[in-house]
C-alpha cells in the first residue's frame, strides 16, 4: 500500500520500466490485465457473504438492501501504465438511490441541480478519502511475492473505511449530524451536501453544516464579502468555497449565523 504523491508516482514509474516483460516469480509473464481482474474477483470473493454482488465486466461490488432506498457500491480502478510486477489497484466507495437520482430529474431549482453524478449516485470518493485526513491509497497486485499480502490489506481498509461509510446511511439522525461536522469525509461537494440535504428534507441540517464549515475554516469574513457583491452585481466566479457557499446561500435562501 502506499500514499499518492509526485514523488512516489515517479518512482512507481521507474520501477515499472525496471520490470517491463520481466517474467513473475513463477515463470510466467501474467498480463497486468489478467492479474487486475484476478486480483479484483479474489477480493470481491471475501464480501458476497455480506450480499454484495460482483459484476466481472465493470469490476465493481454492489449490495441492494430491501429495507433502504440506499445502493452501496464497491469500485475497482487500475491504471494503463501497469507492466509486468506492477499492477497498480485502487478503491472507491459510492452510496448511489433511484430515488435520489429521480429527485434531481424533478428538481426545480436549475443551476442547483445542474451537475449531476450518472446512476444516481449521493456521495462517495476513493476509500482513503472517506477519512478526516484524506490519503490516496493504492497497491501493487502485481508482484507475485507480495500479492496476497496486498489484497488482504485491501480488505482490511474496505472492511475500516468502505463498510462504515455504507453503515452510516441506515442511520438518518446520525447521518445528519455527523455530515452537519464533517461533510468533506463523506466525499461530498457544496453542491453534492446541499443537494443531500435537501433531499433529506433537512434545511436547518444545511444551514448549520455550511456555518460550521465557514467557522472551522475561519471563512466568514470572505464569505460576507462575497455575498454582498453577489447581491449588489448578481455575478461571481465561483473559484473558491466562499464564493460557491455564497452562490447557494441566495439559491437556496439560506440563513448561515456564526458563532
Amino acid at each position: 500500500m502506499a500514499e499518492y504523491s509526485l514523488e512516489t508516482a515517479l518512482a512507481d514509474l521507474a520501477d515499472r520500466k525496471r520490470n517491463f516483460n520481466k517474467p513473475n516469480q513463477s515463470g510466467l509473464t501474467q498480463k497486468p490485465r489478467e492479474v487486475y481482474l484476478a486480483a479484483c474477483e479474489e477480493i470481491a470473493n471475501r464480501y458476497e457473504k455480506l450480499g454484495f454482488k460482483y459484476s466481472k465486466s465493470r469490476q465493481h461490488l454492489t449490495l441492494k438492501q430491501k429495507e433502504s432506498e440506499f445502493i452501496f457500491r464497491i469500485s475497482f480502478q487500475s491504471s494503463h501504465y501497469n507492466s509486468i510486477g506492477y499492477v497498480a489497484l485502487t478503491v472507491h466507495a459510492y452510496v448511489l438511490s433511484n430515488k435520489y437520482q429521480k429527485w434531481q430529474a424533478e428538481c426545480g431549482v436549475k443551476r442547483f441541480c445542474e451537475y449531476r453524478f450518472s446512476e444516481g449516485i449521493i456521495s462517495g470518493a476513493q476509500i482513503g478519502n472517506l477519512q478526516e485526513k484524506c490519503v490516496w491509497l493504492k497497491w501493487n497486485v502485481g508482484d507475485l511475492a507480495t500479492r496476497e499480502k496486498e489484497i488482504d490489506n485491501i480488505a482490511d481498509k474496505i472492511d475500516k473505511l468502505a463498510i462504515p461509510f455504507f453503515e452510516k446511511f441506515n442511520d438518518r439522525d446520525r447521518l445528519i449530524k455527523e455530515i452537519e461536522s464533517m461533510w468533506e469525509a463523506y466525499g461530498f461537494t457544496e453542491d453534492g451536501v446541499a443537494k443531500f440535504l435537501m433531499y433529506m428534507d433537512s434545511k436547518r441540517a444545511l444551514e448549520k453544516t455550511f456555518s460550521k464549515f465557514l467557522t472551522k475554516q475561519k471563512f466568514w469574513n470572505k464569505y460576507r464579502k462575497a455575498l454582498a457583491q453577489l447581491k449588489e452585481s448578481g455575478t461571481l466566479k465561483e473559484s473558491n468555497y466562499w464564493e460557491r457557499l455564497a452562490h447557494l446561500t441566495i439559491e437556496l435562501d439560506l440563513e448561515l449565523r456564526e458563532g
